[in-house]
């Protein structure tokens, strides 16, 4: 398996996200696009150049190489900004020979390299343009999923749940829901109420270990939950994505609600619009 190495740009424009984590650690789907890659590379195959203050934090939650090149004759170099699938992850390794670089409407993608060139085309803070112009370019023509700005999460989010949620079928009670062809994938302590509607017309519900639905709570996949998770009472409408240990309440849709987060109300109330009062929330 050839040695593989990732590497992020223009983390600013993603800001306060990326503040205290790297781009390939942002929740989109069910899994990061850290846990793709390591699934189809493996950890031990796998280096993250990432930034200084982020090194330490990086090194101890991982445990795979950072900022250390692996001694290998040639390497893999992924922009970590590219959502991939794991199949179109595993393609990007036959598309490339070395001394070639993987270009895309979007920018680069991937570049086939020795260790020595490595520090002159590419650093913790991106590519040297300059220096990757040198290299044959070979045009990218897959589906390009670019994490530039905080919108492009959402764009992704719905496509995202329902490709990752195929890695859980066996893994997972398949249920039929209240509505539509699509399953209920639900862990064995997972606890739903009565009074719960779970419509699963265009796209597949998932909930995690632990997670609780409390009554008259409405669910539209596609929704990932993840462990842990309460809803109370909550109408959690298609392409949303609540982390690990979360509490929601009231109306959520197309987002990402990361981990260990409470939200209890989201649209404006009577009361909320008769006063020039921002909608209550926690």
């Amino acid at each position: 398996m050839t040695e593989v190495v990732i590497f992020e740009e223009n983390y600013q424009k993603l800001l306060p996200i990326t503040y205290t984590k790297t781009i390939p650690e942002i929740l989109c789907g069910g899994r990061r696009q850290i846990d793709r890659i390591t699934s189809v590379f493996g950890l031990e195959k796998t280096t993250f150049l990432v930034r200084k203050e982020l090194e330490e934090y990086f090194k101890h939650k991982w445990k795979t190489g950072v900022n250390e090149i692996p001694d290998s004759r040639i390497l893999l170099v992924i922009n970590g900004n590219f959502l991939f699938l794991d199949n179109e992850l595993k393609a990007l390794d036959a598309k490339l020979d070395q001394g070639q670089v993987l270009v895309g409407k979007r920018g680069i993608i991937a570049l086939k390299v020795k260790k020595d060139e490595i520090e002159k085309l590419i650093d913790q803070t991106g590519v040297n343009r300059r220096c990757v112009k040198k290299l044959y370019k070979k045009t990218y023509r897959g589906r390009e999923r670019k994490i530039e700005y905080p919108w492009d999460l959402i764009e992704h989010l719905k496509e995202l749940i329902i490709e990752d949620s195929k890695f859980l079928r066996g893994k997972f009670r398949r249920l039929k829901g209240d509505r539509g062809g699509y399953p209920i994938l639900m862990s064995d302590d997972v606890s739903v109420e009565k009074h719960v509607y779970i419509d699963c017309t265009d796209g597949p519900v998932i909930l995690e270990d632990q997670v609780e639905i409390q009554s008259f709570s409405r669910i539209s996949g596609p929704v990932w939950v993840k462990r842990g998770s309460i809803i109370l009472s909550g109408l959690i409408r298609e392409g949303s994505i609540i982390g690990e240990v979360c509490k929601v309440g009231g109306e959520m849709e197309m987002s990402i609600m990361d981990g260990y987060s409470c939200l209890l109300y989201t649209s404006p109330s009577p009361r909320d619009l008769s006063t020039s009062r921002m909608p209550s929330s926690a």
